[in-house]
């Protein structure tokens, strides 16, 4: 099983940021990045290690994965070439019908090693939006009996985000499934990205001067994901039918109430 692995990485992107006030006391900030963060190398150790310890695994490709000690003799699998027809290979990306021999094993060690670290070498990162952008606005009243009293909002934004690759691919007739790759010839494989996020945040602010303007007291209110969004957000997919694997949730809405006080 692929417990870890080693990679390179090479980023690049840009990011720009525009602070300003639109009129008195109405001010506007705007962050934007862009970041493509691409893989290689990818689980170059465990690749070698299929390679340098396949043919002798091979000599035991009928062993039962399991063995009773207290049986006479080596158990072998009922079936050690037990596949999946090719249209369900085709439908689920999934090779073996029940894994209980060397031979299958292998079998699943390839699959395991194609989905996830082959499909993404020269791409980019699952979970990287390829766009960000953060947009801040704040409207600080200057007179009259709302004086003192500062009313934000912003949102997030994050566009891009991969959720995993699309793989399209050949199995020659008589391939060998224990073979690199299962024995594919691979056609195309493209990331697919995730569903764009937005959250929205707001900002209630009231500073007051005491103690004949000594001291400032400042009590602000901030209320982020104020929609209180609960979409699940997907983390990666299943790369031959695209279901989604596994989630992450949505922060929930948070009120965080601060004081401050200046003196």
């Amino acid at each position: 099983m692929v417990q870890g692995y080693t990679q390179d990485s090479e980023s690049r992107g840009l990011e720009f940021e525009v602070v300003g006030q639109v009129l008195p006391g109405w001010s506007v900030s705007i962050n934007y990045s862009k970041n493509k963060t691409v893989r290689s190398n990818i689980a170059s150790e465990y690749r070698t290690y299929l390679d340098a310890h396949k043919a002798y695994w091979k000599r035991f490709a009928d062993y039962s994965l399991t063995q009773n000690p207290a049986a006479a003799g080596v158990e072998r699998a009922p079936s050690s070439v037990n596949w999946r027809t090719p249209a369900e290979i085709a439908a689920t990306g999934d090779f073996t019908v029940n894994t209980d021999s060397v031979n299958e094993a292998l079998a699943d060690a390839e699959q395991l090693f194609f989905d996830n670290p082959h499909v993404f070498e020269g791409r980019r990162f699952v979970g990287d939006p390829l766009h960000s952008v953060n947009l801040r606005t704040r409207y600080d009243f200057r007179q009259g009996t709302l004086k003192g009293l500062s009313v934000g909002a912003g949102t997030r934004l994050r566009f891009g985000r991969v959720a995993g690759a699309r793989t399209d691919y050949t199995l020659p007739a008589g391939a060998d499934y224990t073979d690199t790759w299962n024995g594919r010839t691979v056609d195309r494989i493209a990331t697919v990205n995730a569903k764009d996020q937005a959250v929205y945040d707001l900002q209630l602010t009231y500073s007051l001067p005491i103690l004949q303007r000594k001291v400032r007291w400042q009590i602000q209110l901030n209320i982020k994901n104020v929609l209180d969004q609960r979409e699940l957000i997907v983390n990666n997919l299943h790369p031959a039918t695209l279901t989604p694997l596994t989630y992450r949730y949505q922060d929930p809405r948070q009120f965080v109430l601060t004081n401050t006080v200046n003196f």
